[in-house]
């Protein structure tokens, strides 16, 4: 099957980093004035704002994908644990948390891939496991790609993994008890 590869939404950051150029520009601004403390509140702006707007830079220009699908697993670079092959997933749906839609994960071993997290992504995903949720959870926001149409290739790929079972057969017809005539036990 062809990979899925879910990059950052060039857009959104592009339009982040203009937002915060302006913020940024407008904090230099307060840096002519000739009152002390608004120049120290610009030159906090300043760098605040500056930095959002290298970080927007990077997103932008960031050559890296943020997950890949393909035929091995799923590798999302935020999770930081690898590739989790397809023959540890066993469900996946959209999660719609706050304005954002998700995509949970369910495996078969967790534990063996949350030793694979860094200790704040375990402590990240302890706090998913108390609000019900399941502690993998591919944070689809900021991407150009939609939680649904992740949830439909993994379910794909699930599927031609582990077909669905097979119907289960029709009842067999009682066989008449052995016996001479009608009635006879």
């Amino acid at each position: 099957m062809e990979p899925l590869i879910v990059r950052n939404s060039r857009w959104l950051f592009g339009l982040l980093g203009f937002f915060f150029l302006a913020l940024a520009l407008g904090s230099a601004a307060l840096l002519l004035l000739d009152d002390s403390e608004a120049r120290l509140m610009g030159l906090g702006g300043l760098v605040f704002f500056g930095g959002m707007v290298v970080f927007a830079a990077v997103q932008l220009f960031r050559r890296r994908p943020r997950m890949v699908l393909n035929d091995e697993g799923i590798n999302d670079y935020n999770l930081k644990m690898g590739v989790i092959p397809w023959s540890e997933i066993t469900q996946a749906y959209v999660l719609p948390l706050l304005w954002y839609k998700n995509v949970e994960l369910k495996l078969r071993n967790p534990d063996v891939y949350r030793k694979k997290q860094p200790g704040y992504l375990q402590a990240l995903a302890s706090y998913n496991s108390a609000f019900g949720m399941s502690p993998f959870v591919l944070y689809m926001s900021n991407t150009n790609t939609k939680a649904q149409t992740v949830v439909d290739y993994i379910n794909r790929q699930l599927l031609t993994q582990w077909p669905a079972p097979a119907p289960p057969p029709p009842p067999a017809a009682h066989p008449r008890p052995a016996g001479g005539e009608e009635g006879e036990y």
